[in-house]
């Protein structure tokens, strides 16, 4: 359980659909009446003498109003999820920041694609690790072919030394150039079946001590369906985006924050020599 999760969640989701929906009605509700004049006029031919000196002055406002209402859908749509997760960190103890810069970020999935960022960040200690969790996109293909890709990271910094390590949840799609590393550890037949642990060349026993027999019973205890990175001391956990649903928030940081408390004191103990002549890291 998270150690300082709120009892009794106050946090009223501020739903960004009454905003779109006031912008879809307004912008629709213009767009018939300028469908009507037009028809009106393609019918009525007669009045076009009378009716094109003042198009202009129909034409402009409607043009203005209607950028105006967007802009002001957009702006309000951006606030709501801004105070959203306001209340969540304030509910949670922890602090809150608008965004992060990824190209500062390490881990494979920063790395991917283009239109990369990561907003809604929530920074604090949990299970006595400094904590980070945040929400973060990319987008892989150009035109009709461009897929977006929506996470949100767990992230904790332990003490420990240990191996680069991947294990890839086998039927979430999540493109981490996984080609990248030499090996592969092969698992028990049952844990096999959904996941598959990549490791550096030659570092295959560190993995195992890491991934050791409860903590692949946990994983599929849990009923974990999400990628795990292990690198430079930290854990990452590329979870499926919650979006702004507190309650798929609050169900899957309860499940990660199970995963931190079972990894934490092993990785602040890990420590590992290098193997001869082999990288640890990619």
């Amino acid at each position: 359980m998270v150690p300082n999760a709120p009892k009794g969640f106050k946090v009223v989701p501020r739903n960004n659909t009454y905003a779109a929906i006031v912008l879809g009605v307004v912008i629709f509700a213009l767009s018939v009446m300028l469908f009507t004049l037009v028809t009106y006029l393609d019918a009525h031919p007669e009045l076009g003498t009378y009716v094109e000196p003042i198009v202009p002055y129909v034409a402009v406002p409607f043009f203005i109003l209607t950028l105006l209402v967007s802009y002001y859908a957009v702006r309000e749509i951006h606030r709501r999820a801004i105070r959203f997760w306001q209340d969540v960190a304030a509910s949670y103890g922890f602090s809150y920041s608008t965004t992060l810069t990824v190209g500062e970020e390490e881990g494979l999935m920063f790395g991917q694609g283009h239109s990369r960022y990561a907003t809604h960040v929530l920074s604090g200690t949990l299970h006595g690790l400094p904590f980070r969790t945040f929400q973060y996109q990319f987008k892989k293909g150009q035109g009709k072919s461009t897929r977006t890709f929506a996470f949100t990271v767990y992230e904790i910094t332990s003490t420990g030394r240990f191996p680069h390590l991947y294990l890839n949840y086998r039927n979430d799609f999540n493109p981490a150039e996984l080609s990248r590393f030499p090996s592969r550890v092969v698992l028990p037949p049952e844990f096999e079946q959904r996941f598959r642990l990549y490791v550096p060349e030659s570092y295959e026993i560190e993995a195992l001590q890491l991934f050791t027999p409860d903590t692949l019973a946990l994983l599929l205890d849990e009923k974990w369906e999400d990628d795990l990175e292990l690198r430079d001391g930290k854990l990452l956990a590329y979870c499926a985006s919650t979006g702004k649903n507190v309650h798929r928030f609050m169900d899957q940081l309860e499940k990660a924050s199970r995963l931190i408390e079972h990894f934490g004191t092993k990785l602040n103990r890990a420590t590992f020599e290098p193997v001869g002549d082999y990288s640890h890291t990619l």
